[in-house]
């Protein structure tokens, strides 16, 4: 805006040995105007550099964060959820049932990684209360072994003292602390910790038990629960009656095929099927859903805004009428002084577009870069454009109007 300014200064000098120009007139006239068009643009820039803002940080699962180890879904497919705990794997459980030949394959075409899990409430943000008892999920060997996701924050201690990532909650740092992972963003804003700090969970038995965050994952499948080695699970927590969390590691050409075998089975156990992406999209509504709440409210005080800008428009159009008039009575044709009106005044609500989507592209350009997110043209330039195609419109009809009819009275004047 400061340039804005700036070029409008340098505009107001007249120009010496310099021809005579429609663009130039049209500068001269912006600059005439010059606090007003400054505000006008200020006006138009801000609107649209919360819109953008707003509307970049909107999220939706890419379908390469389904296959990647480390993307949000860890490369798993399916997330599987029993209200029964199973004493056995999923694939056991289900052959104890009864699979036909062509069943077995598909489920042996899959590779299923159990987890036990603590009753408790969810951290995640479906969760509105602050939850009294926060939910673990116990990780079984070939999980950890597995590997995968993407991680915010580590203990550099306890990295080292395990040799690798997952390894850390295996590590046994004694006394009645147990090393636990958990989403970075659940637990700054549902449990409001941070890495190294402890957090208190009770048991069944009454007694508590100290977990210890060594290590904050990115968003991603696990926001809900607090996650610990199937070893210390055990020991602090009992079997919790068997399994009830499987994470589904399967070809994407059989997925489909491997969720009707699981749905037919799933009244047996009281399965609970769902693609990760599903997952993933549960916990990405809530934050779209205040994004786009901000971005309707934006979109209201843009519109009002624009409102003030179109009527501050046509209060200069009104002003311009007796150059008009000279202009006419000149010799030049009365569409003329319109189309100079309507290049002059655009560029005002065009110059706060630009701006604003500059600015606004500049400050989540950062996060965009590191999350490696698609940008939403759509959106970004919907604000802009709107208020660009509105100004035009509302200067177009008032030139008209200031244009048609006898100019003799303006003339007059001027």
């Amino acid at each position: 805006l400061g340039a804005f300014a700036g070029l409008l200064a340098r505009w107001r000098t007249p120009g010496e040995g310099r021809g005579l120009s429609r663009a130039r007139l049209a500068r001269r006239g912006l600059a005439r105007y010059w606090l007003r068009n400054l505000l006008v643009a200020g006006v138009v820039a801000c609107a649209v550099f919360l819109l953008i803002t707003v509307a970049a940080n909107e999220r939706r699962v890419r379908p390469e964060e389904l296959t990647d180890r480390n993307s949000p879904s860890g490369g798993f497919a399916l997330w599987v959820q029993s209200a029964l705990p199973l004493r056995t794997s999923l694939p056991n459980a289900l052959d104890e049932l009864g699979m036909k030949g062509r069943e077995k394959e598909v489920v042996a075409r899959a590779r299923f990684f159990p987890c036990r899990l603590s009753d408790g409430d969810g951290v995640s943000c479906l969760n509105v209360q602050q939850p009294a008892v926060p939910r673990v999920l116990g990780l079984s060997a070939s999980l950890i072994r597995r590997g995968g996701f993407r991680f915010r924050a580590l203990d550099a201690q306890q990295h080292a003292a395990a040799g690798s990532t997952w390894g850390m909650l295996e590590l046994d740092p004694g006394s009645d602390v147990i090393p636990a992972f958990a989403d970075a963003d659940s637990a700054r804003w549902i449990l409001h910790k941070s890495l190294g700090d402890e957090i208190t969970v009770p048991t069944a038995t009454g007694r508590t038990v100290r977990l210890r965050l060594v290590g904050l994952l990115e968003p991603s499948v696990f926001a809900g629960e607090l996650l610990i080695s199937e070893r210390h699970f055990l020991r602090r927590f009992g079997d919790g009656g068997g399994y009830r969390v499987f994470l589904v590691d399967v070809p994407p050409g059989n997925r489909a095929e491997l969720v009707q075998v699981l749905r037919r089975y799933a009244p047996e156990f009281g399965l609970n099927i769902r693609t990760t992406a599903e997952v993933l999209q549960s916990f990405l509504s809530v934050q779209n859903t205040y994004l786009a709440t901000f971005g309707t409210l934006g979109g209201i005080a843009l519109a009002l805004g624009m409102l003030g800008v179109v009527l501050l428009l046509l209060r200069q159009v009104e002003e311009r009428r007796s150059d008009i008039a000279l202009q006419v009575a000149l010799g030049a044709p009365r569409r003329l002084p319109a189309l100079l009106l309507v290049r002059e005044t655009v560029q005002v609500p065009a110059a706060g577009a630009c701006i604003g989507v500059a600015c606004g592209l500049a400050a989540v350009a950062p996060h965009l870069l590191r999350e490696h997110l698609p940008v939403p043209w759509g959106n970004v330039l919907l604000a802009p454009v709107g208020a660009v195609l509105l100004g035009a419109a509302a200067v177009s009809f008032a030139a008209w109007f200031a244009c048609r009819g006898s100019l003799l009275e303006a003339l007059r004047s001027e």
